[in-house]
């Protein structure tokens, strides 16, 4: 078979959990014509007891293809698999998880050619501004969206309220801001941050632990859920505090390039961030923006069903799967679509679908039974939530 070559983590993740790998083995013929490289938690070096492996891999040839090498890792545990046989630079246009993977992936192995092309769409996207401006009022306006439809209570303590998700994403937006960038470590990011935002850093920085150590605990199941009530409020309140601030230092700049009628996004705001504030008019509208907020707050449930299809872009299938308001039917539609989709980029609105509170009981089976190794977490997911309403665990 000849030498394996090795991409290794940026972090021994044995230490977190057993059965963790140290290295990802890569025979030698998995780095012709392709690129490897880490993103999401591994990449941040950011990881819990359950965390899952994100990998990312590029082939202009073939974006469904995976090696023999790969296909035989055994780690029993979930591999987030991005894979990319488009430009790259028009990949990360199509939705906003994988705009993040690929621009937040820092170092990389295969074909030096086509690592040499992936750093220029990754410059391309960093000098898009419309599309940086677009997913950074995404992301916290998003993370504030999902929050309506988790409790403090809810069994997956990375995405409640004040949660790992909620920091993480306000590390992510960072990164989206003017002059910013994914290749600082998270707790320098939220330090800038708070700079920005006029809160002690230490604040923020104490939050970001005390939400990885409830996760963490929880997931070990060491943490007893009705203990926690109280901090979990409290950081959801800071998190809300900190969005807002963050918004506000931002908010010229978003209208200036990917804006939205300032009626619509203080309407938004207003719902999402109980932020009552003066927004300036828009100096350019982006008609994605328009929509994806018109389907975060939209209370109409018809309106929101007459969204979900074919000709909705990713930011808002993401929005209309955030929204409480949204019915059983439709996010069973959304879960599997009867038209044409990018089945990678699905992966994220699958996600929330799972936790959504109107998600059907057999919806969440049939997202259960779709195991494999390489689609992350939310069969896996979708199990617990399933396990929670039913008293039962999905085949």
């Amino acid at each position: 078979m000849g030498a394996i070559l090795l991409i290794k983590t940026r972090s021994k993740l044995s230490t977190v959990q057993p059965g963790w790998p140290d290295e990802l083995p890569l025979a030698p013929s998995d780095l012709v014509g392709r690129i490897w490289g880490l993103w999401g938690s591994v990449g941040r070096n950011e990881l819990s007891v359950n965390s899952d492996i994100d990998l990312l891999t590029w082939s202009p040839d073939s974006s469904t293809v995976v090696s023999g090498s790969v296909e035989a890792w055994d780690y029993h545990r979930p591999i987030d698999l991005l894979r990319i046989g488009r430009d790259p630079y028009l990949h990360g246009l199509s939705s906003g998880i994988d705009l993040y993977a690929i621009s937040s992936v820092n170092s990389l192995m295969g074909d030096a050619s086509l690592i040499a092309k992936f750093r220029s769409a990754q410059k391309s996207l960093d000098e898009n501004e419309a599309i940086r401006a677009r997913e950074l009022l995404h992301l916290i306006l998003g993370q504030a969206s999902k929050n309506r439809i988790q409790s403090p209570e809810g069994i997956d303590y990375k995405l409640m309220p004040g949660g790992t998700r909620a920091w993480s994403m306000l590390h992510i937006a960072h990164g989206f801001s003017p002059g910013g960038t994914f290749h600082i470590p998270v707790d320098e990011s939220l330090r800038q941050t708070a700079e920005i935002v006029g809160i002690d850093p230490n604040v923020i920085l104490n939050a970001r632990t005390l939400a990885m150590n409830i996760r963490n605990g929880t997931e070990r199941n060491s943490g007893r859920h009705e203990d926690l009530g109280n901090d979990c409020l409290e950081l959801a309140a800071l998190w809300q505090k900190v969005a807002q601030l963050y918004l506000l230092a931002n908010l010229d700049w978003i209208q200036s390039v990917a804006g939205a009628p300032a009626e619509l996004l203080k309407c938004a705001l207003e719902q999402l961030l109980d932020w009552p504030c003066s927004v300036p008019p828009p100096k350019l509208v982006d008609n994605s923006v328009v929509q994806f907020l018109t389907a975060m707050i939209a209370s109409d449930e018809a309106e929101l069903a007459a969204m979900a299809g074919a000709g909705s872009d990713w930011w808002t299938i993401s929005a209309i799967t955030m929204n409480p308001n949204t019915t059983a039917s439709t996010l069973q539609r959304l879960a599997f679509p009867d038209w044409e989709y990018d089945k990678s980029g699905w992966r994220h609105p699958r996600m929330q679908i799972v936790h959504h509170p109107r998600t059907p009981i057999s919806t969440l089976a049939k997202l259960a039974s779709t195991d494999n190794q390489f689609l992350g977490t939310f069969p896996s997911g979708a199990k617990l939530v399933l396990a929670s309403r039913q008293s039962v665990v999905g085949d």
